[in-house]
């Protein structure tokens, strides 16, 4: 897993949006352990959280909202309400 990138979970929070978005959500709450359990690696002791929290805080719109942020913004609690 050591060739996870930030543009990697990225993608894959477009991905889950999309999906979203083709399932009439309106609006799509994921935390970082999610997305990164998804992309794998997470848990383990090479994870890469702090790009996965990064891609989760680009991947935001104006709209969107940060339902819980850990301590130093970037950990397995970051939880983000993102409007489709």
């Amino acid at each position: 897993m050591n060739n996870l990138t930030t543009e990697t979970f990225y993608n894959s929070i477009q991905l889950l949006k999309q999906i979203g978005r083709q399932n009439n959500l309106s609006q799509l709450v994921i935390t970082s352990k999610e997305v990164h359990k998804l992309v794998g690696g997470y848990p383990g002791p090479n994870h890469r959280m702090p790009m996965c929290c990064d891609a989760m805080y680009e991947a935001m719109e104006d709209s969107d909202e940060i339902l819980e942020k850990p301590p130093k913004d970037k950990g397995a609690t970051l939880k983000i309400k993102y409007h489709l």
